[in-house]
């Protein structure tokens, strides 16, 4: 084994995909530079694209989409799609690209790559692959407010993750996980909550403490956290932001978006100080590693300006409410939900003091809801 460079790197990349797949980065990132640094003019091609690929998928999970761009870039000219034995490791680069492109804002151009993916995974591909290409696509159009198409690729993921006798594993909680947000977009926190609960015991028994059950466990939180169940949703919230500090690093977006959930929290709890500093920690996070105007930022930028009108900061909370509400506002329908979360987060805090333009966000609110999600949610009737 140790005269065998070859065989070195192969089994260094197999390990790494598995430190990859329970969401331990720094052990994924160790090995592969390992590989690197055994990396020669022999090397097989396919192999030096493939540790690009796990970089990507390591860049995308931290919230780092243009460095995860950049290592897929370097991978697909090195693979031939029409090589019989190329063609797996060829659509993975698809789905590593659209995964970054997804988090670039450029969820049409990452749907096209899922696309790809997935009609060589249905040719060439086993169940899992297929599982993992229906998920991807699910995901890019849920970003798209597409709920039904998403659903039903979600579901076809659940069903070859149950052909290849994986329907306990760390990829078919993601699947739920998925699940559950579709079904809480439409409007059914508590059918979402049920489905949460199903990915938390599939992921708790397939990684133990994981990235993946970080996310989970913070999605959770957030879900009790409308449902009024506040007592419920402290556990899960802590736990969410320790996991992901320990496993995604302190700046990663998973990270971030731990600490925005925790800050929903203290503000329902009353501790007004600790959530406005948890909320801004999240945002500056964003704004770092997406840029200022990414529409995730708004959508943040947004929540913090609600959670510092609550707690008597007008002034720096106006100035948040303006700058979200601009930013999303070039974001297309894509982006009408949260538009218009933000408008009515807006007319409540600006109420008394301009009560005029409180009732036409509060207006607008309501025809963006309609728009976007329907006449008969319940967030519309919120509105």
């Amino acid at each position: 084994f140790g005269a065998d460079p070859a065989t070195r790197q192969q089994v260094l990349l197999t390990l790494a995909e598995i430190y990859l797949n329970i969401g331990d980065y720094p052990a994924a990132e160790a090995l592969l530079s390992r590989f690197q640094e055994l990396e020669g003019g022999d090397t097989p091609a396919v192999l030096r694209a493939r540790s690009h690929i796990y970089l990507s998928t390591i860049a995308s999970r931290r919230g780092q989409p243009q460095q995860a761009c950049a290592e897929v870039a370097q991978a697909l000219p090195l693979l031939d799609s029409d090589s019989s034995g190329q063609r797996i490791t060829y659509a993975d680069a698809l789905s590593a690209r659209g995964a970054c492109r997804r988090l670039l804002g450029e969820t049409d151009a990452a749907i096209g790559d899922y696309e790809q993916a997935l009609a060589i995974f249905t040719s060439d591909g086993d169940d899992s692959n297929l599982a993992a290409a229906h998920n991807n696509l699910a995901a890019a159009q849920l970003q798209l407010g597409r709920n039904a198409e998403a659903e039903a690729n979600l579901q076809a993921a659940l069903r070859s993750y149950a052909r290849a006798g994986r329907d306990h594993s760390a990829d078919a909680a993601s699947t739920l996980n998925n699940l559950a947000i579709s079904v809480f977009s439409r409007g059914d926190p508590r059918g979402a909550a049920i489905w949460l609960q199903r990915a938390l015991e599939v992921q708790r028994d397939a990684t133990g403490d994981s990235a993946p059950l970080g996310a989970q466990l913070s999605n959770y939180g957030r879900i009790l956290l409308l449902l009024g169940r506040s007592d419920e949703a402290a556990a899960p919230l802590r736990e969410a932001l320790a996991l992901l500090q320990r496993f995604t690093g302190e700046d990663s977006l998973d990270t971030a978006s731990a600490h925005f959930s925790l800050a929903t929290f203290l503000a329902d709890s009353g501790d007004g100080a600790a959530a406005v500093e948890e909320a801004g920690r999240a945002h500056a996070l964003f704004a770092t590693r997406l840029t200022d105007n990414h529409p995730m930022s708004r959508r943040v930028q947004g929540g913090l300006a609600a959670i510092q009108a609550r707690h008597g900061l007008q002034a720096q909370a106006l100035k948040n409410f303006d700058a979200a509400i601009a930013g999303l506002e070039g974001g297309g329908a894509a982006l009408h939900s949260h538009l218009a979360t933000t408008l009515c987060e807006r007319a409540i805090a600006i109420r008394t003091l301009r009560p005029e333009q409180a009732r036409a966000d509060a207006r607008r609110c309501v025809e963006l809801r309609r728009q976007s999600i329907g006449a008969a949610h319940w967030e519309t009737a919120e509105a």
